[in-house]
C-alpha cells in the first residue's frame, strides 16, 4: 500500500489538508504566521520610510501540526479556518 510506503507533508493549510491530517493521509502540516509576517512587514516598511532603524532579517516561528496536536490550541491558532475575514 503506498500509503504507508511514503510519508506526506504539506505547508499551511486548507479544510482539506487538515482532514487529510486527522485521517492519517497526511503525516504533518508546516504552519506559518502569516498574520504576523504581515504585521511585522509594514511595520519594518514604516520604519524604513520614516529613517528609523529596522532588522533587515526578521524570523517568525512555525508550528508543525500533526494527527496527535491538531486539535491542541496552540496548533488550532495557526490553522486556516475559512472564518478569516
Amino acid at each position: 500500500d503506498a500509503q504507508d510506503e511514503v510519508v506526506v507533508f504539506g505547508f499551511d493549510t486548507t479544510e482539506d489538508e487538515i482532514a487529510l491530517l486527522r485521517d492519517g493521509i497526511v503525516t504533518g502540516l508546516v504552519q506559518q504566521q502569516p498574520f504576523t509576517m504581515g504585521d511585522l512587514g509594514v511595520r519594518t516598511a514604516v520604519a524604513a520610510l520614516e529613517g528609523e532603524a529596522f532588522e533587515k532579517e526578521i524570523s517568525v516561528p512555525i508550528a508543525l501540526a500533526t494527527r496527535d496536536n491538531v486539535d491542541s490550541a496552540e496548533i488550532q491558532k495557526y490553522l486556516y479556518t475559512g472564518d478569516c475575514l
